[in-house]
């Protein structure tokens, strides 16, 4: 069943603190994740399309209270059209990028931020901000996909056997089966240990995946399932640099947005970029 909320992120001012008060409220726990400028803790999901949310500490969380909880909606199959819907109303007003008066980056400009507009006599008080998003999928299809890994498990997929491979969110089949022979794939790496605090921020590696099914691999008792992948010679390469360029950079102090999703679509132009950055071959990469 479809859900209308893809994602929430409540802002704080003290992570470790709140991190500690949900796990101990919920009874569960949450996990670290670099999320761009800001650090975040998620909290458990099962799976890619199930409803998930983070705390959110840094530059692009505001103030705990001062803007509420962020709420993201499923706006598809066009966040235009719902945005254009949304301006027909009396009372709101919309952001793109999440900054006021920014206007839209063409086909990147994915998210539109919705806020109520409070006329005069009202005070505002602190509803939740709401984005909508558009569903993971939803547009064309891709043949560039960034995943991300730490480095420690990247490095193992480019490195340890020949032709290299791929896993994603800890094996499942359902995620790893959206990426098709021929596609292009790039491992980002928010730190250098899954979960760990030695924050990296590089794209640790980029090939071609290779023809045949996603298969099962026995690890000794732990059985994933991957796609084999001939990894090109690269160096490994900062993403800071290349954030302004990015298409799929909305808004720039939320950058680190799309890489909650553990794999995502982008297009020639960036994966281009990314190629450029490691010093890649293009022609190796099947680009003209």
């Amino acid at each position: 069943m479809k859900s209308a909320v893809t994602w929430f992120e409540i802002p704080t001012a003290d992570l470790p603190k709140a991190q500690a008060f949900y796990e101990a409220t919920l009874a569960c726990k949450l996990r670290p994740e670099d999320m761009g400028p800001s650090q975040g803790a998620v909290f458990p999901y099962e799976s890619e399309g199930a409803v998930g949310g983070a705390l959110l500490c840094g530059p692009s969380a505001p103030p705990p209270g001062a803007g509420g909880t962020l709420i993201y909606l499923d706006a598809s199959p066009s966040l235009d059209a719902a945005v254009e819907r949304a301006l027909e109303l009396t009372g709101l007003t919309a952001l793109r990028g999440g900054q006021p008066g920014l206007p839209a980056r063409g086909a990147a400009a994915r998210h539109g931020f919705l806020r109520p507009h409070h006329r005069s006599g009202r005070q505002p008080g602190r509803p939740a901000r709401a984005g909508l998003t558009p569903k993971p999928g939803d547009h064309a299809m891709s043949n560039n996909w960034i995943a991300v890994a730490s480095a420690e498990h990247a490095r193992r997929g480019r490195d340890e056997m020949t032709p290299g491979f791929m896993q994603l969110y800890h094996g499942k089949l359902a995620p790893i089966k959206r990426v098709k022979p021929g596609d292009r794939v790039a491992y980002y790496a928010p730190a250098v240990t899954m979960g760990g605090k030695d924050k990296l921020q590089r794209f640790v590696s980029i090939g071609i995946v290779q023809p045949g099914e996603p298969y099962a691999f026995d690890m000794g008792g732990f059985v994933p399932f991957r796609r084999d992948v001939v990894y090109v010679p690269a160096q490994e390469a900062s993403i800071l640099p290349l954030l302004d360029d990015f298409e799929f950079v909305e808004d720039r102090s939320r950058w680190g947005y799309k890489f909650r999703f553990g794999l995502f679509q982008v297009s020639d132009h960036d994966m281009q970029l990314i190629a450029g950055a490691m010093h890649a071959n293009l022609e190796t990469l099947h680009f003209q």
